[in-house]
């Protein structure tokens, strides 16, 4: 039943999941405050916002707000076929998601193949399979029951205590929009955020899958 799978996902998470990511450099105490701003650029007194890098070296380009993938967001879904249909349809997905991710994962570089190993563990588990099929009733879509599932461990991960858990929660968003682009196509659920132009990235958060799909030369 639902309990049980949302406990032995828990357990998935907790205690498998964590050695299918590297572990990211941490920051010392010493970092934690920003470094002060050039005198000049101080005297100038205007509006700025401060962050901190993820790679060395200077960039330009137009600065752009970007977000995370936001199932509220998402309107006018596509309806609901009968419930035999909807099964099959979001099996064929499951199963075009981790082929996808394998392919991927078989040519990719290091850090871009341990987000698709990650990727890859949450597609294929058990628990979380059975818990979108049964979020999959009679008159809801596959995109409803992807949907009602990304936001329940959403919410369970969002709360957690540790850290690793509420960053996780990026990942199995992300592998659900994968889901749905699957099942109805990137024309009724495509990239979010492409860019265009050179472009310094201003955002809160974004997917694994929403980084890497940048085009890296203009970013």
């Amino acid at each position: 039943d639902e309990d049980s799978a949302l406990t032995q996902l828990k357990q998935f998470i907790t205690n498998e999941f964590p050695h299918c990511d590297a572990p990211l450099a941490t920051t010392t105490h010493e970092d934690e405050n920003l470094a002060p701003l050039p005198r000049n650029f101080s005297n100038l007194n205007v509006a700025h916002i401060r962050g901190r890098s993820v790679s060395e070296g200077f960039g330009q380009g137009v600065l752009t707000a970007m977000g995370a993938i936001n199932f509220d967001a998402l309107t006018d879904l596509p309806p609901a076929k009968p419930l035999n249909e909807e099964r099959s349809q979001l099996n064929s997905g499951l199963e075009a998601v981790a082929k996808s991710l394998t392919i991927q994962l078989n040519s990719s570089e290091h850090t871009e193949g341990e987000v698709l190993k990650a990727h890859l563990s949450i597609a294929k588990d058990e628990e979380f399979r059975q818990t979108i099929t049964s979020n999959l009733v009679e008159g809801r879509s596959s995109a409803d029951a992807i949907i009602a599932t990304a936001r329940h461990f959403g919410e369970v991960m969002k709360n957690s205590s540790s850290a690793y858990m509420r960053e996780r929660e990026l990942d199995i968003r992300d592998v659900c929009y994968q889901l749905l682009q699957s099942i109805y196509g990137d024309e009724r659920f495509g990239s979010q955020n492409k860019l265009t132009q050179p472009t310094v990235c201003l955002a809160d958060d974004l997917t694994p899958s929403q980084f890497l799909e940048l085009d890296k030369s203009l970013l």
